[in-house]
């Protein structure tokens, strides 16, 4: 990308949930956008779930969250009515069909889903493949646990204790194995070696490649034969479930997924076990095609480095980038928002001293105590800037609230649901 004499209507620096979430929004409603971003985040840890929050979660959610604005009032949630919350989120599930949403009687509710150490969290939502069905769990039920013999992980045992813990049923463990799987599926010179270096990615790949009825004919009846053989005495008329780690395609899961349903007359599903990164690649990859559907321009390798007003007009911004090759950009903008969350920061957001005077330069005194209801940043006297944080960028902006917040409460990709929600809406509202 050369230079930019072009203004922009809206810059948007972070290309993980939030800012490609917001520049969705934003396309949608006639803003036009571009998006810059380094290629790193924490998005790429994303484990599958909408977490929204988690405090006091036995009790009514919209009680728990008015309490919680209560006791947490500098927090990015305490502008919002539990209402808007609701529509805000109704909305994203609408848009990403991908996705399951946890309500009853029409209300947003919290239910608890696996993590990858076997233990529970509360969400209000969840990618459609992963497990959550406990209601169904009895002391006659039996829940078979899917583990690859080639990554020679304790995972699945873990994830079977902490169920045991918690529930009244039986588990067991299927082994299976990833080279039988090849040499049964393979093709002639189209199988992956067991010598290579096997990853979840190319496990994954490899069955996107691979997901024709024969093929997943051929894997079910691997399957079924491993059970006899493993569980010669195993009751199948009491297995409810067979979970398996997140590996079954980027792109072809939910195919996958149903048809080994029916071939083995089962319940299959997948628990967040052996790597969240495929999960958030799924969803990464949804966001991205939105972004190339609605012709959004999405600039990778572009690490931030400065900004400073146009000296040619008070309400507009120049921006610095250096791509890759180290060559710098000059980009100048109407509205700027930050949405580079707080892991793998580059550039000023790297050394907080830097970051600070980036800012107060500019007269925007970094941090701050509360930010205002629309995520914009203000000068030192009070007047809006056009510069907006979105999602957990929050935590690097506002002095009272930490990534440790985060973390206790729990509120994950909500955050970035609802704050990119709530700027799109002011965005649209200053056109």
């Amino acid at each position: 990308m050369k230079e930019n004499n072009e203004p922009i209507e809206v810059s948007i620096i972070g290309g993980g949930f939030s800012g490609l979430y917001l520049a969705i929004l934003l396309k949608m409603k006639g803003i036009t956008c571009e998006i810059f971003t380094s290629g790193t985040g924490a998005s790429q840890f994303w484990v599958g779930t909408v977490d929204f929050l988690d405090y006091r979660q036995n009790r009514d959610l919209e009680r728990s969250f008015k309490e919680f604005q209560k006791e947490v009032p500098h927090h990015p949630y305490s502008f919002f009515p539990f209402s808007k919350i609701e529509r805000s989120f109704t909305y994203f599930f609408s848009q990403f069909p991908d996705f399951k949403m946890f309500t009853e009687n029409e209300k947003l509710i919290n239910r608890p889903v696996l993590t990858s150490l076997g233990n529970l969290k509360p969400c209000i939502g969840i990618w459609h493949s992963i497990f959550h069905e406990f209601q169904y769990l009895t002391k006659e039920s039996t829940v078979i646990l899917v583990d690859f013999s080639e990554f020679f992980n304790d995972v699945m045992y873990l994830v079977a204790k902490n169920l045991h813990d918690t529930f009244a049923c039986s588990y067991r463990i299927l082994n299976l194995s990833f080279k039988t799987i090849f040499d049964l599926i393979g093709e002639n010179g189209d199988e992956i070696s067991i010598k290579d270096k096997l990853s979840e990615y190319r496990i994954a790949s490899f069955f996107d490649t691979h997901s024709s009825m024969a093929t997943i004919s051929i894997l079910g009846n691997y399957i079924k034969k491993e059970i006899i053989k493993q569980f010669p005495k195993l009751d199948m008329k009491h297995v409810d479930f067979i979970l398996f780690p997140p590996i079954l395609g980027l792109k072809t899961e939910k195919k996958i997924i149903e048809e080994l349903s029916k071939l083995l007359n089962l319940k299959c599903k997948e628990l967040v076990a052996l790597s969240p990164s495929l999960i958030s690649k799924r969803f990464d990859s949804e966001l991205n095609e939105k972004i190339k559907s609605l012709d959004i321009p999405l600039h990778k390798n572009y690490t931030f480095i400065d900004f400073n007003k146009d000296a040619n007009s008070k309400m507009w911004w120049k921006l610095k980038f250096m791509n890759k090759k180290g060559d710098l950009c000059n980009i100048h903008s109407k509205c700027v928002v930050f949405a580079v969350g707080t892991l793998f920061q580059e550039g000023p957001f790297a050394n907080v001293e830097d970051f600070k005077e980036i800012f107060n330069k500019n007269l925007l005194s970094i941090p701050i105590s509360k930010i205002s209801p629309s995520y914009e940043l203000t000068f030192h006297n009070g007047q809006g800037s056009n510069i907006f944080v979105a999602g957990s960028a929050l935590f690097s902006f506002i002095e009272s609230i930490t990534e440790e917040d985060e973390i206790k409460y729990g509120t994950g990709l909500g955050l970035s649901i609802l704050t990119s929600t709530q700027i799109a809406e002011e965005l649209n509202r200053l056109k």
